[in-house]
């Protein structure tokens, strides 16, 4: 995310996907079983993105990530 380009993720879902994306891969990838790795994809990352961004969190949700 530190090398992200402005002029790539103009808009704040196009960011929010890219946050996603590193959550998936700093997070998600070292949980054990795939209960956990569910419950932090649905209720953890896409609570927080249908919280606060309700309004993109259908494209922000929509898979891949990238």
């Amino acid at each position: 995310m530190l090398q992200s380009d402005q002029q790539k993720y103009e808009a704040p879902r196009d960011f929010l996907r890219l946050w996603r994306h590193e959550m998936h891969k700093i997070v998600m990838d070292r949980l054990i079983n795939q209960e956990d790795r569910d419950l932090f994809a649905n209720d953890i990352v896409g609570g927080a993105i249908k919280k606060k961004f309700a309004d993109t969190a259908d494209t922000v949700m929509a898979d891949p990530c990238l």
